[in-house]
């Protein structure tokens, strides 16, 4: 596991309240990747959406809090020791 940060929108019907509103910025949440599929994808559970996982690109987990743009992703050689280590 890999804990990091995203600001990627979770657009999820059944969570109502919970969802991100489309053309809004999303919260930045912090998030605990399981897994990498070595294609850009991650599997994380996202702060806010409790017993839930979601599949959301690499490239939108953050090391850091912050934004798209401000801050790096977690580089694809850290999130490859998951998918090693499965």
């Amino acid at each position: 596991m890999i804990e990091g940060f995203t600001d990627y929108p979770i657009s999820i019907q059944e969570f109502g309240r919970g969802m991100d509103q489309p053309g809004k910025c999303a919260a930045i949440r912090a998030v605990k990747v399981l897994s990498y599929d070595g294609k850009g994808k991650v599997v994380a559970e996202v702060e806010g959406f409790r017993d839930s996982r979601f599949r959301i690109p690499a490239g939108r987990v953050f090391a850091e809090r912050g934004r798209m743009g401000d801050v790096r992703p977690i580089g694809e050689d850290v999130l490859a020791t998951l998918a090693a280590a499965a």
